[in-house]
């Protein structure tokens, strides 16, 4: 998960080593037959959860971290997977919205 709170650089670092650690692992025990995928999401805040008051992190700095991992987390036995950061951002505005959010949604030949 991409933007959490309390997100460092060193969190991404986190996601990339792991991944080629699960892998060097499951190469140990299944050779090179071993796949990795890393799926990675935006964090988006939700009504009636602990991350309620929480922003959520900014159009670009989402394109920009899903890209970084794009480029790192590749190679024999490793793949990724990523939500769409337009996706992300209007699933973030929906869930903060409020009923006129519905009236938009609905709003014809809007």
């Amino acid at each position: 998960m991409l933007g959490l709170p309390t997100e460092t650089d060193e969190d991404l670092e986190g996601i990339v080593n792991l991944a080629f650690r699960v892998r060097d692992i499951g190469r140990g025990h299944a050779g090179n037959r071993t796949r990795v995928k890393v799926a990675v999401g935006a964090f988006i805040p939700k009504a009636n959860s602990p991350f309620q008051w929480c922003g959520m992190d900014r159009y670009d700095r989402i394109k920009e971290k899903t890209f970084r991992l794009q480029k790192v987390v590749r190679g024999p036995g490793l793949g990724m997977t990523w939500h769409e950061p337009e996706s992300s951002v209007l699933e973030g505005a929906l869930a903060r919205g409020d009923r006129g959010t519905g009236a938009v949604i609905h709003e014809p030949g809007g």
